[in-house]
């Protein structure tokens, strides 16, 4: 795991899930505030149709709560919303194009990778390397049989019905933080994502695996390792991670000292390590308990 291709997966896509070791602890915890038990649950965005059914005790911290709360709400009603805001965000209006806000080298990458998916470049020509990042990394999971349709935020959005949904972040304000890269950054972001493509199935696998475990140790050092190995990218990592670790902090601290019983439904990256929102939340003095 030698490149931010690993992150992005875990923050924007990810897993699958291998048969539950039924001993092992699961990437939810329980913080009870004033008498009320809400949870913290890692993220898994995209899954295969046997990643199904999911752990009981999710289910049952789900069921047990009146609120739901994701880093942006993805129901189905909201997906033309959704698509109106990505397409206005995603793509260059001002007559350039792709091949003039990157490096040769990154194009000539892109333009392989795409002909390898039978698509072409042409089709993105007008589109921002971030969006064409995602865009690889999205076809290359699917290849490998993940649905987006299926994921744990959509998995539980779906069950909602009667409960509050909450938002951390919103789709408005993820797109922003992609659409405010720089050349330089986007030029980055998009070759290291190209580099690491062919083996994106074995560094999935291995984030399955402490996932699936709730091995915290096992995906912090993932993480930890994936920063240091790209010193370079160490900003974005910043703005995708700690950034935003701390943003969604600061708002749970806040709904769980308001009192009810909350659902969150975070991306796993944003759990674990020194700056991950387990650690900043206990700073806070709350008690957090790994199911």
């Amino acid at each position: 795991m030698k490149s931010i291709l690993s992150i992005q997966i875990i923050l924007l896509l990810v897993f699958s899930l291998l048969v539950p070791d039924l001993e092992a602890k699961s990437f939810l915890w329980e913080v009870e505030v004033k008498g009320e038990k809400s949870y913290i649950l890692g993220s898994i965005h995209m899954l295969k149709k046997s990643s199904f059914p999911l752990k009981k005790e999710l289910e049952t911290g789900f069921d047990n709560c009146n609120f739901l709360v994701v880093e942006a709400d993805i129901s189905t009603e909201n997906m033309g919303e959704i698509l109106r805001v990505t397409m206005e965000k995603s793509g260059y209006k001002d007559g350039t194009k792709l091949k003039d806000h990157i490096s040769p080298e990154t194009f000539n990458l892109a333009k392989k990778r795409m002909d390898e998916l039978n698509m072409s470049i042409d089709y993105f020509k007008n589109f921002k390397p971030w969006f064409l990042s995602m865009s690889i990394t999205s076809m290359e999971l699917m290849k490998l049989g993940f649905d987006p349709n299926i994921g744990v935020d959509k998995y539980f959005l779906n069950k909602a019905e009667g409960k509050k949904i909450l938002e951390l972040e919103g789709i408005p304000f993820q797109i922003g933080i992609f659409d405010n890269f720089s050349d330089k950054e986007n030029d980055m972001f998009l070759l290291s994502s190209l580099k690491e493509a062919d083996s994106l199935g074995e560094n999935v696998d291995a984030m399955v695996t402490a996932w699936q475990s709730g091995d915290i140790k096992a995906l912090s050092k993932m993480v930890t390792e994936n920063r240091s190995d790209e010193a370079e990218l160490e900003d974005i990592f910043a703005i995708l991670i700690d950034k935003r670790n701390l943003s969604m902090s600061v708002k749970m601290e806040k709904w769980l000292n308001e009192g009810g019983r909350y659902f969150f439904v975070v991306g796993a990256a944003h759990l674990v390590g020194e700056k991950g929102i387990i650690n900043l939340l206990r700073e806070k003095g709350f008690k957090l308990n790994q199911k």
